[in-house]
């Protein structure tokens, strides 16, 4: 009996591991085509549901959020993301949205 429950609760845990990926692969895709606003909303909504957010998920928001021009919305959500997270895309994305709002300039001070 010990053994069945100590069985059902790893296959659980599983489980749950298992659907939290899964929503971030779909969150990932979804978010290819979204505006900013739905963007954002799909972040805050798995903060909300305690599921931690990978790169490839604020990458697709900033992406969102560049071309929607809303450079602000893409640097607040560049610095939610630790330092030793970002990758090179997050930078070159971030940058890209800096540069089509004019405020390349300011990126380099």
């Amino acid at each position: 009996r010990v053994a069945l429950d100590r069985g059902m609760r790893e296959s659980a845990a599983r489980s749950a591991a298992l659907g939290k990926r899964q929503m971030q692969i779909d969150v990932t895709e979804s978010l290819s085509t979204a505006d900013w606003q739905e963007a954002i909303a799909c972040l805050v909504a798995m903060q909300l549901q305690s599921l931690q957010a990978d790169i490839r998920v604020h990458n697709a928001v900033i992406s969102a959020c560049r071309r929607s021009t809303k450079w602000a919305e893409a640097l607040a959500c560049f610095e939610d993301v630790p330092d030793k997270d970002r990758t090179e895309v997050t930078a070159t994305t971030l940058l890209g949205c800096l540069g089509d709002a004019g405020l390349w300039q300011d990126v380099l001070h």
